[in-house]
């Protein structure tokens, strides 16, 4: 008022406040704004024409005498000269405990709410306005996240049904206090599938502890792995031996039995320290330590005895698997170990000679190998056999039949030919790529037991009813013996007719 920057100041005299109605010197009443100051008597920077005290306007700023200045507030205070807040006549609640307490209010107007603890969410699926969309994905879904099939769907009753979000929702609450979120799970700490978080088990969710192998027996594996067992190395592995269909936790390495095929007899010749099961294939037949005749050119090769019974007649007959009378698929007699002493080198009879044709024939070679596959195995390859065998003998498919017999799996193939001379060249030809069991095995791709046989059959207008065979197996077996015998017994026809001539 006085500008006291430019030194124009005084106790008494004060300026006009602008636009005051004065027209001359002197003293004058007019309504002009407080003047503000430290009123602070011990402050350096007292004014002791303040009318209002600032204190930022002090040396050391501090409040004096605060209060409402403005007369019809309610709680003015006509001695205060630093403002503070002034209360004016309001209605409302005057109870600090109420919800809606305000602290402003003068008259209180029986409005007040006494406070309810409590958890006031609603429910999932309530009537509106708090139900969920119906188009909110997995609305109302009834899938839970379980191991085990058919456990955890969620029950829906009806469209009333209402799904708690949580689980102690208080109706007459009106505080939001202490909710407990609804988490669907298994409470039972045994369980499999057990949930720390969970604080609702409204459905059969919990699965047990069932302790098993896991891994599925050979014949639940993939197809592949079953039509396909002969192109692999080991054929003879499998899958789990011990499999347990109810198991909800696996029993580890160490629970599971690997299915191996071999013979579980210690004391068996052919026993294998690795086997778990016994099939019911040559593989999985435990041989005994039997001990006979192993020698290809003796006349009673694969048998365990010297004679056909005790000091009886020598035994000229074969005991191997092919040619012989008892059952191909029987193992109770087969020989593991080779003893000399039991083998027969006498010459068994000739056979007749070989039947002429006098007119119209026809020629088929016949070739028998000895697997160790069983029947329905040799069936689930035929096709592949077939195209070896003719791809070998230089053959359309369809010139090649395959019979396929039981005891473990005899592989009877037939090719016809043109002649006597044909089948010779063929059997040369055939004996040179799979004329041992390692070279039939490697071609037909299966486990082959022995060499192959080879044999001409002849049939057409032959010298005598029956048709003639000629031939037999390779290698100089006994099959090749008897060949000799043959051509001897010819021979020795022959030139006894020129004798006699």
């Amino acid at each position: 008022m006085d500008q006291p920057a430019l030194g124009r100041r005084s106790n008494t005299v004060y300026s006009c406040p602008a636009k005051a109605p004065v027209q001359g010197k002197g003293r004058h009443d007019v309504s002009r704004l407080l003047i503000g100051g430290c009123m602070i008597p011990q402050d350096a920077s007292y004014a002791a024409h303040a009318e209002v005290h600032v204190p930022d306007m002090c040396t050391t700023p501090a409040d004096f005498e605060r209060g409402c200045m403005f007369p019809r507030a309610a709680n003015y205070d006509m001695t205060a000269v630093q403002p503070d807040n002034c209360l004016f006549n309001t209605n409302g609640c005057t109870d600090s405990r109420a919800v809606n307490y305000n602290p402003e209010a003068t008259h209180d107007d029986s409005s007040c709410i006494i406070a309810t603890l409590g958890c006031t969410m609603q429910g999932q699926y309530t009537g509106n306005p708090y139900s969920v969309a119906s188009n909110t994905p997995q609305y109302r879904s009834q899938d839970v996240g379980v191991p085990l099939r058919g456990v955890g769907d969620v029950d829906w009753p009806g469209t009333a049904t209402m799904m708690p979000a949580v689980m102690n929702y208080r109706v007459t609450a009106n505080v939001l206090h202490g909710c407990i979120l609804r988490i669907e799970g298994c409470m039972d700490s045994t369980a499999v599938n057990y949930d720390s978080s969970a604080t609702a088990n409204g459905n059969t969710w919990c699965i047990p502890v069932i302790l098993g192998c896991m891994m599925p027996y050979t014949s639940h594996g993939n197809v592949n792995y079953l039509v396909n067992i002969a192109d692999r190395s080991h054929y003879k592995d499998g899958l789990g031996l011990n499999f347990v269909a109810m198991a909800t936790v696996d029993s580890g390495r160490n629970g599971c039995v690997v299915e191996r095929i071999g013979c579980t007899d210690s004391l068996a010749y052919n026993y294998d320290a690795h086997a778990t099961s016994t099939s019911q294939n040559s593989d999985g037949h435990c041989w005994p330590d039997e001990t006979g005749c192993l020698h290809p050119g003796a006349s009673n090769y694969g048998c365990v005895r010297k004679y056909e019974y005790d000091q009886g007649p020598l035994l000229l007959t074969p005991c191997s698997t092919l040619g012989s009378t008892r059952p191909a698929n029987s193992y109770e007699f087969l020989v593991t170990s080779h003893d000399g002493t039991l083998c027969n080198f006498e010459a068994p009879p000739p056979s007749p000679p070989p039947a002429e044709c006098q007119g119209s024939c026809s020629y088929t070679l016949v070739s028998e190998v000895l697997t160790s596959f069983s029947v329905a195995e040799a069936e689930a390859v035929r096709p592949r056999l077939i195209e070896s065998f003719a791809n070998a003998a230089s053959l359309e498919l369809t010139a090649v039949t395959l019979t396929i017999l039981a005891g473990s799996a005899i592989l009877r193939f037939e090719a016809a030919v043109a002649n006597a001379a044909a089948a010779a060249a063929l059997q040369t030809q055939l004996v040179a790529v799979m004329g041992s069991k390692e070279a039939a095995s490697n071609l037909l791709g299966i486990p082959v037991l022995a060499a192959p046989s080879f044999t001409t059959v002849i049939t057409g207008d032959l010298t005598d009813d029956n048709a003639a065979v000629i031939g037999g197996a390779v290698g100089g077996s006994v099959g090749g013996l008897l060949l000799i015998f043959v051509v001897v017994y010819i021979m020795m026809k022959r030139k006894k007719s020129k004798v006699e001539a």
